[in-house]
């Protein structure tokens, strides 16, 4: 179409926000919300949109008149009046009950001077119909009403819809629902549809439309009245669902949670999965998705929680940041991190999605969720070492109790004046204690040497406390990481992280941290 003396205009709408307008061939981009703000490096054509190409046939549908046939002031589409669509209780059922002799029993009475009324007992009686149990119009007195004081039909005549006008009118009555009830609109519009007896609006008859419209109408004017939850979801239990059943109950949370927490429907659904651990939702078990499930409700319920979730407190200095969630382990298990075993019963959670390079990690034991900086046992600090170092950094920072208790491990060696670097090792750990920093770093060279150290003087019958069978681990990887005995060429790599993964993956002896992977952030 031709607009602002140009061409090659299409009618578009934002994918993220819903603004429609006409657009050069019809890009999202250019249009006035700014939701895809990036104009010269990313053109979004989006007048094919499928809300777009539904309005089209909704269009395409509608019954118009002869425009000879239609007056100046009259619309070109034939009306049809609600009342003929939804059998409701009322004017319609008065006007249907009617023995066409409206009189109201004050002025019979008046009439046959059987009895003077007060003003009250007048108004009162003057809405009651003499003829039949039902009511007359206060207005007319002529005309069956629905109640007392209630119009009739004549009085009050409904409003004349259109396919077109119920659709339009229904939207606006969403934007109002939602509004008064600060609620996301795509809630109020499964809550009207699923009222109304359809899943989707899209294909729904007039009569569907109309019954949808008397709802919202209904629910504006007493907001008491609406459902806060939706009957055909909400309030099903998880327990009993799987599978595609289970993924379709957390769909209807999306809606709800956006709105509560005015993020966008995408960054709710980034949230969701994130808290069941999984990249996609097809990847979550029933036992995952029924975890999120329960989780949605809760967040509804309580909003801060919501917020407290998606803006962690930051950890003190030296600290940990606090888990995302903890739950009882329902099976036999093993730490994620520190690879202890964890009977079924015990605590077990999940940190915060990490910054890159760094990789979300599984179910954690509860001495890796809340007491391996503050209470370290020699493998936590052997499991930094690994980890910073995996993701390419060249330090490692320690606090002053993981300090502490490497100077100790490394002490108790015997101590020869060979190894610069192991002497450096333990020059640095002895000022950052005597600084008293909450953060102190260890360079890579000074690390290196003492795990290595470490591991040449540990005994196999040492207890697991004293962090042997991830010592061993840990220097096999840093050793083959130093000396890459699988010659795996640098070059390929973008980074040092992606090396270091690929070397960890091609190792020969695999062990319990090649097996899961990294690098973590610890």
């Amino acid at each position: 179409m031709s607009a602002y003396g140009d061409s090659l205009y299409q009618w578009t709408m934002c994918p993220q926000c819903g603004l429609v307008g006409a657009e050069f061939c019809g890009y999202a981009e250019r249009l006035s919300c700014d939701c895809l703000d990036d104009h010269e490096h990313r053109k979004v054509a989006n007048g094919s949109d499928e809300r777009l190409l539904a309005a089209y046939q909704a269009a395409q549908s509608e019954t118009w008149q002869h425009e000879a046939l239609a007056g100046t002031c009259s619309t070109v589409l034939w009306p049809t009046v609600r009342e003929a669509l939804i059998r409701q209780p009322g004017a319609a059922a008065a006007t249907e009950n009617c023995v066409g002799a409206c009189w109201p029993v004050a002025q019979q009475l008046c009439r046959d001077q059987r009895h003077p009324f007060a003003p009250e007992e007048s108004k009162a009686f003057g809405t009651l119909c003499s003829a039949c149990p039902g009511f007359v119009c206060g207005r007319c007195g002529e005309q069956p009403a629905a109640s007392a004081d209630a119009p009739c039909r004549t009085c009050e005549p409904l409003v004349l819809l259109t396919e077109g006008q119920a659709r339009q009118r229904l939207n606006v009555m969403v934007t109002k629902l939602s509004t008064a009830t600060r609620t996301h609109g795509r809630h109020v519009n499964t809550i009207i549809n699923d009222s109304s007896g359809v899943k989707t609006r899209t294909g729904a008859s007039l009569t569907q439309l109309g019954a949808a419209l008397t709802n919202a109408e209904r629910w504006l004017d007493d907001l008491s009245s609406m459902p806060a939850d939706l009957h055909s979801s909400f309030d099903e239990d998880p327990d009993t669902l799987h599978g595609p059943e289970l993924r379709k109950l957390l769909a209807t949370y999306v809606g709800p949670l956006s709105g509560m927490s005015g993020e966008p429907i995408p960054a709710v659904q980034i949230r969701l999965n994130d808290w069941m651990g999984v990249s996609r939702r097809a990847e979550a078990t029933d036992e995952q998705l029924r975890d999120a499930i329960v989780q949605a409700r809760a967040w509804l319920k309580n909003p801060d929680s919501y917020r407290a979730y998606t803006h962690p407190a930051p950890p003190e200095p030296g600290g940990l940041t606090a888990p995302i969630h903890t739950k009882n382990a329902a099976v036999d298990s093993s730490c994620s991190l520190c690879a202890t075993p964890v009977p079924a019963g015990e605590l077990i959670g999940r940190m915060p999605r990490p910054r890159e390079p760094y990789l979300p990690m599984a179910w954690l034991c509860t001495h890796c969720l809340y007491h391996r900086r503050a209470t370290p046992h020699l493998t936590d600090v052997f499991l930094r070492i690994f980890h910073h170092t995996f993701s390419g950094s060249n330090i490692t920072p320690l606090n002053t109790a993981e300090a502490t208790l490497l100077l100790e491990a490394l002490l108790t060696l015997p101590l020869t004046n060979d190894d610069e670097h192991l002497q450096e090792a333990i020059t640095a750990l002895r000022q950052g204690i005597d600084a008293a920093d909450p953060t102190m770093p260890l360079s890579y060279y000074p690390a290196r040497a003492a795990v290595a150290a470490l591991h040449a003087a540990a005994k196999p019958q040492e207890t697991p406390d004293s962090g042997t069978p991830v010592l061993a681990a840990v220097a096999q990887h840093l050793a083959e990481w130093h000396h890459n005995p699988q010659d795996i060429d640098k070059i390929s790599y973008r980074n040092r992280t992606l090396w270091r993964q690929a070397v960890l993956e091609a190792t020969p002896a695999p062990t319990v941290l090649s097996q899961r992977g990294g690098p973590f952030w610890v």
